[in-house]
């Protein structure tokens, strides 16, 4: 996922290997470097767990390593190592599909989604399921299988408390 809004801020993953957090007004703008070193150029996935900024992304191309990031200081953009698992931990590792839809069969780990309460992630993977990682505990769960006539696509589920009335 390449955009979220949280506090105030509608934040989107930039090509420069940064965030770009804007206010609905335009009011105010801020750059924030992404964490870790992400290879040619990859953007993983950017989205929230437990009110705070979480970033996702395969540490390099030479490793398994997936590393999730919490974004603890907005301010002085200081990022916090919550997790560096490898892709052996699941029991499939190729991933299917990238966070378009398209195919996408290589031995890169993507997260698709972070769980908005729990230090949970969800990953597509081989065999055309969908997997959840529990970064507290290693645990893996199936959480359902994929279509395999079609190419999903990942959209957050996010409720809407706005009064229309």
């Amino acid at each position: 996922m390449g955009s979220v809004f949280l506090n105030g801020f509608v934040n989107l993953l930039t090509h420069q290997k940064k965030v770009l957090a804007v206010d609905p007004e335009g009011q105010e703008c801020r750059l924030i470097p992404l964490p870790g070193s992400s290879w040619f150029g990859l953007v993983g996935c950017l989205g929230q767990s437990q009110g705070l900024l979480h970033y996702a992304a395969q540490q390099d191309c030479s490793c398994a390593m997936l590393q999730v990031w919490a974004l603890k200081d907005i301010e002085k953009a200081e990022w916090m190592l919550k997790q560096r698992f490898e892709i052996e931990v699941a029991p499939q590792t190729k991933i299917l599909f990238d966070y378009t839809g398209n195919a996408f069969c290589s031995e890169i780990f993507y997260v698709v989604m972070f769980h908005p309460e729990k230090d949970v992630v969800f990953l597509p993977v081989e065999g055309y399921k969908l997997l959840s990682y529990n970064l507290i505990n290693a645990e893996v769960q199936e959480i359902c299988k994929l279509d395999q006539e079609t190419r999903p696509r990942f959209l957050a589920y996010v409720p809407s408390y706005v009064d229309f009335f």
